[in-house]
């Protein structure tokens, strides 16, 4: 079957380099190609402009988070629509959960319109733009309808109460062509995978994971940025290792997960469905993994840092049987009632030590007379004014 897109009067086609670092593989980058304005498809390849072919093959290649699996590249959905009574062209990277990122646009001649450009940010921000699906992995979209995007800026915070930036409710964008070539492209490719969930625009990863997954509301988080980390920065969650997490950031690309058993994950994958699957096995680069919990300390603690809730810790003399170390008594973000003083007192057992108290920190010297070490068990009273807060407690095991 063969389908023409008739996009305007003849022009001349620049092959442009889409992403500079990913498309090698494009020839003669500034020569000059005279061309129809149209788009040609024929049984599902696309045939004509060049430019669009070159480009839209560089660009499906960067979802694939190997290069050397033998995972095939997803080759994305190819839109058209107007602004300003100009046509322009969209490739979607619609696993990408930053629309900043997984959006390409391009004029009719081939021209890549400059992420961060006024244009670009005008192009990605119109809520009332239109678009219409010319192309998609092989599958008929003749006569698709039109979709029609929306997003409202929303509030969203951490468990701590901090606000998580850059979070919208976001319209269904998604027809039932689309969920059926997603559902398609997902058996194919990761033929291991379960999907628990449909395809939909109305939630992303980081919201599944860090959100929806503490009781939270369908939102999309993080139009153009990945706004997590403020679910560590303000003490929410806390960095663990991956038998002790309940969720996944894959530093090495922009995605979330929450782990469920060994090495397999429940993520929801951009635009498209909730999955789970093994750590490797996605459109998302796992080569660098960082694992949190959520951290839950007393009101009142003492540790060597805000991330050290386990009360103990280890101590080393060194050769002539001295150990010196210090400590901080904190008040978690959530308490609202500040401690105005501090009284530190210690049990040495065995262990030859001394205090000295200097408000919420305490330095602390130990002498080892012998060869054998012990435990020093250490206590500090917070007062605000006469009045007993809470008593901390802390441990220090020593060894020689």
């Amino acid at each position: 079957m063969k389908t023409i897109y008739k996009l305007g009067i003849f022009f001349l086609v620049i092959a442009f380099t889409a992403c500079q670092n990913d498309m090698d593989n494009i020839n003669n980058p500034n020569e000059e190609l005279a061309e129809s304005n149209e788009i040609v498809i024929i049984d599902g390849v696309i045939k004509s402009p060049q430019w669009l072919i070159q480009v839209h093959d560089s660009i499906s290649k960067l979802r694939i988070p190997y290069p050397d699996t033998k995972i095939e590249p997803y080759y994305l959905p190819i839109y058209s629509f107007k602004y300003n009574n100009e046509e322009y062209i969209l490739i979607w990277d619609w696993y990408n959960s930053s629309i900043l990122d997984g959006d390409f646009y391009f004029t009719l001649s081939g021209e890549q319109i400059d992420k961060g450009s006024d244009l670009f940010l005008t192009l990605m921000h119109d809520d009332k733009k239109e678009r219409t699906c010319l192309w998609w992995s092989g599958m008929d979209v003749s006569g698709k309808g039109v979709i029609t995007k929306a997003w409202t800026p929303t509030s969203v915070y951490t468990p701590n109460g901090s606000l998580v930036n850059d979070t919208h409710i976001r319209t269904e964008e998604l027809t039932q062509i689309d969920i059926a070539e997603y559902l398609a492209d997902v058996a194919a490719r990761f033929p291991q995978a379960t999907i628990l969930s449909p395809p939909t625009t109305t939630y992303n990863c980081h919201a599944y994971a860090w959100h929806m997954t503490q009781g939270g509301s369908a939102v999309w988080m993080g139009k153009t940025t990945n706004p997590t980390s403020i679910y560590r920065t303000d003490g929410s969650y806390i960095g663990t290792t991956s038998n002790n997490t309940s969720k996944v950031s894959y530093q090495s690309d922009n995605h979330s997960a929450v782990k469920t058993g060994s090495d397999m994950f429940i993520s929801k994958w951009g635009s498209g469905a909730l999955v789970r699957h093994h750590k490797n096995q996605s459109p998302y680069n796992a080569s660098q993994l960082s694992y949190y919990r959520r951290f839950n300390p007393p009101p009142y603690y003492i540790g060597n840092t805000y991330d050290n809730d386990s009360g103990s810790s280890t101590v080393s003399a060194n050769g002539s049987g001295f150990i010196g170390t210090s400590l901080n008594a904190y008040t978690a973000p959530t308490t609202q009632t500040q401690p105005t003083s501090y009284v530190w007192s210690a049990n040495f057992g065995s262990i030859r030590g001394y205090l000295y108290p200097n408000g919420s920190l305490v330095n602390i010297n130990m002498y080892l007379d012998s060869g054998s070490g012990g435990s020093v068990r250490l206590e500090c009273a917070m007062y605000r004014g006469s009045t007993l807060l809470s008593t901390g407690f802390y441990y220090l095991q020593v060894t020689p």
